[in-house]
């Protein structure tokens, strides 16, 4: 699975595989969604596997799967999601964000979060990593036996 996550990477991100080691990522769970498109024309069905990578790296994204990146605090990201709901509908709306990306960053992405920046501020800020003590802060609110299902009777979220 971490090679199948290190190919995406590369792929849809452009990270290159030999910036950080597999043994770097970080097990979290698995995630079932379903959503369409914006334009309606396509979807996506997917189980997904999350895991938490920390670390410094180059990204070059595939402009064909990621439209843009940007670097964002916890409080910058609320506020896009806001503006997302807001301009909701819209064609051509300041943010554009999938509604499993929101789903799963409410449900779960920010108390990660949480766990990743206490880690750091414990390490004086350091951006060196030891990936065993991360990975044990996150595993008691990490689930890696389980598939979390976000998608409704109706398809939806």
């Amino acid at each position: 699975v971490k090679t199948a996550a290190r190919r995406k990477l590369f792929h849809e991100l452009g990270i290159r595989p030999e910036s950080y080691t597999q043994d770097e990522l970080i097990y979290l769970t698995r995630i079932h969604y379903k959503a369409m498109s914006d334009c309606g024309h396509w979807g996506e069905h997917e189980i997904d596997y999350v895991f938490v990578l920390q670390r410094d790296l180059e990204m070059m994204p595939e402009k064909n799967e990621v439209e843009s990146v940007k670097h964002v605090s916890q409080e910058e990201l609320k506020a896009m999601f806001e503006l997302d709901e807001r301009d909701m509908g819209e064609k051509d709306r300041e943010v554009k964000l999938t509604p499993w990306f929101k789903h799963i960053m409410r449900e779960f992405g920010f108390k990660w979060w949480d766990v990743v920046l206490e880690e750091t501020r414990k390490r004086g800020g350091s951006k060196e990593v030891d990936v065993d003590q991360l990975a044990a802060a996150l595993a008691p609110i990490a689930d890696p036996n389980k598939i979390y299902r976000f998608v409704k009777d109706d398809g939806s979220l």
